[in-house]
């Protein structure tokens, strides 16, 4: 205690000692001061150079300094090397001592790494490391102590054999770096949980975890998702309940062998629209966030979907999406401000509310050639304030534009509230690319489409689209007709 070592070595002598073997750091203060001599003694400059009781000079009350013997010293019960100025433990010397260490003290030292292999040390009673700026492993040793350290050293340690590690309620600060930089676990590991602990990030590297399956994070002080974790694509489960997340990232598309996703109680305003390729996934768990869920066309897409929760979220509306999940069992949506479907519907249960939610049309997520995502100009069209009517499900303010309108038959005729059944609507003859569009403005949403063509006047091909503010549209249904008696989709 009380000197200048920098480091214990070498670590475990060989059978014929070299140079290094023989370069003794002599410990000093009180034991090796005499009034000639230097009150401290340092390790030398020179590495290889014999210094110590084997340098044939004199050295007071120290026959033989045994620190280079370190790794040999199989009945060693106490070590302490407090206050030096130590960066590194020789962790090799640990197995040796362990059944016979039983106090280690190296308190105010340099150290930020224990090694692993102090998990041998099965006899340890006292233990104190106070003064040193450890950050791994990434445990709060003050409130948790040595066995809390040698339990995450075991189970690291068991990880490498059967790829599965817990390490559940160890007031864990970081993600484990092992798992992403140590490439024996990182291309191991197929089970990880990590729940309970005080990580506040996931380690940016972990896309290396190329064999992970199922991650379990709850519990934690997670604000941010990154893109790595999303290309660990072996993922099936994934667990991140409890935290404080916002957002999540476009990569989450990469795990498309994903049949769990639970991320309740965070922080989540909105989706990306990525999820879509998840169409493996069987259980997705959104309760306690602030999703609003207005616009969540990839829901169509999960139609193997069997349990959604959308409890104690913002939603004043259902997505009309959840209509098309067919083999939905369990669907949880308390706690949301719902103004729609009606709570006579949401009372009849899943069946009920997926029919009032189904379209007559089929939903469809293609934002490529078949419906690019574009800006509408509306140019020269014809503005109808469409006239309010009394009728349950009309539109009772909405606006309706054509490109082109044929005399006599103003677009008006064709909306809801128009001139009556017999009325329609017929653009110019001849004319390509006619569009209308029909905008309920911010009081209404739309649920269900009826397209009705009069005989012998249906278009040879026509495309579907909805919007929520009029810049982004995506497509609904797309139809060729190839066959007068039956369209192609």
């Amino acid at each position: 205690d009380h000197n200048r070592l920098k480091i214990l070595w070498p670590l475990v002598p060989k059978e014929v000692p070299t140079e290094r073997d023989k370069a003794v750091i002599v410990g000093g203060g009180e034991w090796a001061h005499e009034p000639e001599q230097t009150q401290w003694w340092v390790e030398p400059d020179e590495p290889f150079k014999a210094v110590g009781p084997m340098d044939g000079l004199h050295t007071p009350h120290i026959p033989e300094y045994p620190v280079h013997k370190l790794g040999n010293m199989v009945n060693l019960i106490t070590l302490t090397v407090r206050n030096n100025r130590i960066i590194e433990l020789p962790g090799p010397c640990f197995s040796r001592f362990q059944t016979s260490l039983r106090e280690l003290k190296i308190d105010d030292n340099r150290i930020a790494t224990l090694p692993m292999d102090m998990h041998t040390l099965d006899m340890l009673e006292s233990f104190s490391m106070k003064g040193n700026p450890v950050t791994h492993p990434p445990i709060d040793y003050e409130t948790e102590g040595f066995p809390t350290l040698r339990n995450y050293w075991k189970r690291i340690d068991a990880a490498f054999s059967t790829g599965i590690c817990e390490l559940v309620h160890l007031s864990l600060k970081v993600f484990p770096r092992e798992f992403a930089e140590d490439e024996r676990l990182s291309h191991k590991v197929t089970y990880l949980d990590l729940s309970g602990n005080n990580i506040t990030h996931v380690h940016p590297g972990m896309d290396t975890m190329t064999a992970l399956e199922v991650l379990r994070l709850n519990e934690n002080k997670i604000k941010e998702v990154p893109a790595a974790l999303f290309r660990c694509t072996c993922l099936i489960r994934l667990n991140v309940d409890d935290n404080e997340i916002e957002h999540l990232p476009d990569s989450i598309g990469h795990c498309t062998r994903l049949t769990l996703l639970s991320f309740c109680n965070n922080k989540l305003k909105t989706l990306p629209a990525a999820m879509d390729s998840l169409t493996g996934l069987r259980d997705l768990r959104l309760s306690h966030n602030q999703l609003t869920l207005s616009t969540s066309y990839f829901l169509a897409s999960l139609t193997t979907l069997q349990i959604l929760y959308l409890d104690d979220n913002r939603m004043t509306a259902l997505p009309v999406a959840i209509g098309s999940l067919v083999n939905l069992e369990e669907l949880k949506i308390a706690g949301n401000a719902l103004r729609d479907p009606p709570m006579k519907i949401i009372n009849g249960g899943i069946k009920i509310i997926r029919d009032y939610l189904s379209y007559n049309v089929r939903y469809e997520t293609d934002q490529s050639d078949l419906a690019p995502a574009r800006n509408k100009s509306r140019g020269n069209k014809a503005a109808v304030r469409v006239t309010e009517v009394e009728t349950e499900d009309a539109c009772k303010f909405a606006e309706a534009f054509a490109s082109s309108t044929a005399v006599g038959h103003s677009i008006q005729n064709a909306v809801d509230g128009g001139l009556g059944k017999g009325a329609f609507w017929q653009s110019l003859s001849g004319v390509e690319n006619v569009h209308v569009e029909v905008n309920l403005g911010t009081r209404f949403s739309i649920q269900r489409v009826e397209l009705c063509w009069r005989s012998n006047f249906s278009p040879k091909r026509y495309t579907l689209e909805v919007s929520e503010e009029g810049r982004q549209w995506f497509l609904v249904r797309r139809v060729v007709w190839t066959d007068p008696k039956k369209p192609e989709e």
